[in-house]
């Protein structure tokens, strides 16, 4: 008697055990599953793009890779289109247009930097530029005034502006010593000055055509002052236009 209630008791403890362990695998799979589910929702593939970028600069950046911010890339993968957005969005969007749109020039051939040091076999190249915003014909859409070179004596100024969607070069200046002052309406005084030797004129747009007019050039002892704009009636054109770099970017062919 005895013996047969030790046996049923230990069959009731085994079922207990049983069911207890099922309960358990239960309770881990559904642990398992809703980990499953979250990481799913955290996968980069389920991240929303940005949208902001228009179809132009897609297919921009799709043709070109990144190589300057990212070394030794060999492919536009999403990190790299990453870096890239961040190049451009440090800068408002009337210079980032700009800026892509002389990259498309460049790539196109159709836009040269001063010092011509593009090979498109190999890349294109932004390096050793300044940008200045300035609106010359007074219609409320600033001109791209681009300064290239690599040392005082290189430098070059170049302006650009949109029409159509298409970047237009207006002209350009030797910008070897100098610097430029406007007073606000529009136009420019380049004033150059080197070991004696002074250079200045006035700056004007003209529909798409920068246009030039000497005011005075002449030599100076080295014991005197160079002229002030005052002496040939610019004296108003006090403001210095100021000049921001573009930090230098290097974009490989894609393939």
């Amino acid at each position: 008697m005895k013996k047969r209630n030790f046996f049923f008791l230990l069959m009731v403890l085994i079922l207990i055990l049983s069911v207890c362990g099922y309960k358990q695998r239960l309770l881990s799979e559904e642990s398992l599953l809703t980990r499953s589910e979250t990481t799913q929702i955290i996968l980069p593939s389920d991240t929303v793009k940005d949208t902001s970028v228009n179809d132009e600069f897609q297919a921009f950046i799709e043709k070109w890779k990144l190589s300057g911010l990212l070394p030794e890339c060999r492919s536009l993968t999403t990190e790299n289109q990453d870096e890239f957005l961040k190049y451009f969005k440090q800068y408002d969007d009337v210079t980032r247009n700009y800026i892509i749109l002389l990259l498309q020039g460049i790539a196109a051939g159709t836009a040269t930097l001063g010092d011509d040091t593009n090979d498109h076999n190999h890349g294109v190249y932004l390096t050793n530029c300044a940008y200045c915003l300035y609106d010359m014909n007074q219609d409320g859409a600033p001109e791209f005034i681009l300064k290239t070179g690599g040392c005082e004596a290189a430098y070059k100024y170049t302006v650009y502006t949109v029409v159509n969607g298409k970047l237009i070069n207006c002209g350009e200046l030797n910008g070897s010593h100098s610097s430029l002052y406007t007073n606000g309406s529009g136009s420019f005084v380049r004033y150059e000055c080197h070991m004696g030797v002074y250079n200045i004129d006035v700056s004007i747009l003209e529909g798409t055509i920068l246009k030039t007019q000497k005011i005075a050039d002449g030599v100076i002892d080295f014991e005197e002052d160079y002229p002030t704009l005052d002496k040939y009636s610019y004296g108003d054109y006090d403001q210095s236009m100021s000049f921001s770099g573009i930090p230098t970017l290097f974009l490989a062919p894609a393939g």
